[in-house]
């Protein structure tokens, strides 16, 4: 109910706010997530998300309160993008973990999953401020975190296969696996700037 609400209203209305560019959705595929569902938003600054959303938006199905919660989280990308644009895979791998002092070594981890087969772009992002115009209390707010995003082809084996890998060589994240949900494969994102 909540996926079918996010393709036919959400998504769409959110990108005719000002500072909206993209929006996208992933299907929980392995563990260590904490969420069925991922969706994510190309924003020009934190201040896009905390708009105020019109009236007329599309509300979530009422049968949804009090069932569902959001974890938002509002990044800002550390790592260089080598392009203008970025494909989006057949799946995505989230690591995630508290901000760390440790800086280098997340460039280090970025850099060693970069040369993974079946990863097609990786990036780096970390935790900007977040302060936020809704009171809702389905959202709740995550600051201070790390996160590797891996762009990934292949089907759900090969992603699972990657997973295991990233656990045994990545010690210390949290790390999911997403299948691509929305919107169709092949599609580009521009670079947030």
């Amino acid at each position: 109910m909540i996926a079918r609400w996010w393709e036919d209203f959400h998504h769409a209305e959110l990108l005719t706010l000002p500072g909206f560019l993209w929006a996208r959705r992933g299907q929980l595929i392995a563990p260590d997530g904490h969420a069925p569902i991922a969706a994510m938003y190309g924003i020009t600054s934190p201040s896009a998300a905390d708009q105020p959303r019109p009236p007329e938006f599309t509300l979530m199905p009422s049968e949804l309160d009090s069932k569902v919660t959001f974890h938002r989280r509002i990044m800002q990308r550390t790592s260089e993008l080598p392009g203008a644009t970025e494909p989006i895979g057949t799946a995505f791998l989230q690591l995630l973990r508290p901000v760390s002092e440790r800086g280098r070594q997340l460039d280090v981890a970025i850099e060693q999953m970069r040369g993974w087969s079946g990863a097609l772009s990786v990036s780096g992002w970390r935790s900007v401020v977040n302060a936020p115009d809704t009171s809702r209390q389905e959202v709740i707010h995550l600051r201070e975190t790390e996160l590797i995003l891996a762009e990934l082809t292949g089907d759900d084996r090969e992603v699972l296969t990657l997973l295991a890998r990233a656990a045994d060589e990545l010690p210390g994240w949290e790390i999911s696996a997403y299948r691509q949900a929305f919107p169709a494969r092949g599609v580009l994102l521009p670079v947030p700037r």
